[in-house]
């Protein structure tokens, strides 16, 4: 009886899965590569496929390190398309990227992390939005020195 009760239960989550599997493909860009092996892919279209794995069971956080990292300009477009889509359903999400534009385009609020301490915690507006500028105007003394600007940010808001 209870191996029974196991097998529909598995059943029944296999079932769930192949059911969402089309839709999650389609909402990453990956609808026409549903039936091709994964070895074949690419390291943008690996990322995507992670994206959909971390969707498939409808949680409320999902925790994701460098998203867009491998994934062309249009492609990371997309995939900060289904963050932001994400987002506007209530979900929570842990963001890592060295990438400023990427965290200032989804994030709401950034935690500066050093040595595995929060140093702190602060809504995008007040992101030291200098920095993100020359960095994303790629001005190379700024983001040379960005490490330590941020280490200041962090310390002035700890202090």
């Amino acid at each position: 009886m209870y191996a029974d009760n196991v097998t529909k239960s598995m059943r029944s989550a296999l079932d769930e899965t192949n059911r969402r599997r089309g839709k999650l493909l389609e909402t990453v860009g990956l609808a026409d590569w549903g039936r091709t092996n994964v070895t074949k892919y690419s390291k943008g279209m690996l990322q995507r496929l992670g994206l959909a794995q971390a969707m498939l069971h409808e949680p409320d956080v999902l925790v994701l390190d460098e998203p867009t990292d491998g994934v062309d300009p249009v492609g990371r477009s997309e995939i900060r398309d289904v963050l932001n889509q994400l987002k506007s359903q209530g979900k929570t999400i842990f963001l890592n990227s060295h990438l400023l534009q990427e965290i200032e385009l989804v994030c709401d609020r950034v935690a500066i992390l050093f040595e595995g301490e929060v140093l702190k915690v602060t809504g995008i507006p007040s992101f030291a939005p200098e920095l993100l500028q020359g960095v994303r105007a790629g001005d190379p003394l700024k983001a040379k020195h960005l490490e330590k600007a941020l280490m200041q940010f962090a310390e002035e808001g700890a202090a």
